[in-house]
């Protein structure tokens, strides 16, 4: 297959969208044609924030109530990517968005020291290694450290609890992260369309099958701003060890079509390793609902955000509810 028939093949650039999504959300919205109302978007302003570890981070604050709603964009989105999702649920709760160190208006900080080229290919083959849990204090970028500066973020802004976790892709690994350091304030958690623990090396052998090359390229979108492929594999490694914390929070995942991600046997595959990926995470909770999106890319939320937002506001109302 030539790389050029990609795009037809592929749908809405698999090669990135899958895992990663650089997609801007303000394309996406125009594509789609979704209509955010001016007033919501005055509504609030964006604030900066001085972590005690010294970061800064940028984050918009909206709505009122005594459960936050906690949204966690994908790999290398700012928190306008959730801008319709924040200006509809925030009225019925109060709700925030922010930019991870490295990206938007947040401030930057340091990079984990890489991996060795075992310990590399352990993690990408899908094994794992020991780790100090302590060297991730949210200095570097790895999920734990995510974890820890939006935990610091929330503390900071004196944020009600508890929190109901809205993540996509990626942040997924943070929300997983957070909930192992503070179950007792996590009411629920939404997966929307949200990597698998072991994504990158599955990922790997996915596109190798079918278009060879390609592996390699997708494992090479990450960079030091929103963290390497060290820290993304390194971030896998930590929410394997998932220590049984989710056991009682109810979870919520959000699936992509994936034949809208790809068609043909590439699609059979795709839908067959989703389904995998997407057990083995729900698997962390007895409480649980799974619902495939029809005609959705990986950006769900974005591409059919009426529908998205009618499943999470069912969740939120089910975890406030249940609590």
């Amino acid at each position: 297959m030539k790389r050029k028939n990609l795009r037809g093949v592929i749908g809405y650039s698999l090669a990135v969208c899958l895992i990663t999504i650089n997609c801007s959300s303000s394309l996406v919205f125009a594509e789609k044609g979704v209509n955010i109302k001016e007033s919501q978007i005055r509504m609030a302003s964006t604030e900066k924030v001085k972590l005690d570890n010294g970061i800064v981070l940028n984050s918009k604050e909206m709505g009122e109530g005594d459960v936050t709603i906690v949204f966690d964009t994908g790999y290398g989105n700012t928190l306008d990517n959730f801008t319709y999702m924040q200006g509809e649920l925030s009225k019925i709760a109060k709700t925030l968005t922010y930019d991870r160190a490295g990206l938007g208006e947040s401030s930057d900080t340091g990079n984990m020291a890489p991996l060795s080229d075992n310990e590399r290919k352990t993690l990408r083959d899908g094994g794992t290694i020991e780790y100090n849990e302590a060297d991730f204090d949210g200095t570097t970028k790895t999920a734990k450290d995510k974890a820890e500066n939006l935990y610091k973020l929330l503390q900071a802004k004196n944020l009600p609890e508890p929190y109901i976790l809205v993540t996509h892709s990626l942040g997924g690994h943070t929300a997983i992260e957070f909930a192992k350091m503070h179950k007792e304030k996590v009411q629920g958690i939404v997966f929307i369309d949200s990597t698998g623990r072991s994504a990158n090396g599955e990922m790997y052998e996915f596109f190798e099958s079918f278009v060879p090359g390609m592996g390699d390229e997708q494992l090479s979108v990450y960079n030091k701003y929103d963290g390497t492929l060290d820290e993304v594999l390194m971030g896998e490694n930590q929410v394997k060890n998932d220590k049984n914390a989710l056991r009682d929070i109810p979870l919520l995942y959000l699936e992509c079509d994936p034949y809208a991600m790809a068609q043909g046997p590439m699609g059979d595959a795709f839908a067959e390793l989703k389904t995998k990926q997407i057990s083995d995470l729900l698997s962390m909770s007895d409480d649980t609902k799974h619902v495939q999106i029809k005609d959705a890319t990986h950006q769900v939320h974005t591409d059919k955000p009426e529908e998205t937002l009618a499943h999470v506001t069912e969740f939120i109302n089910y975890c406030i509810e249940k609590n």
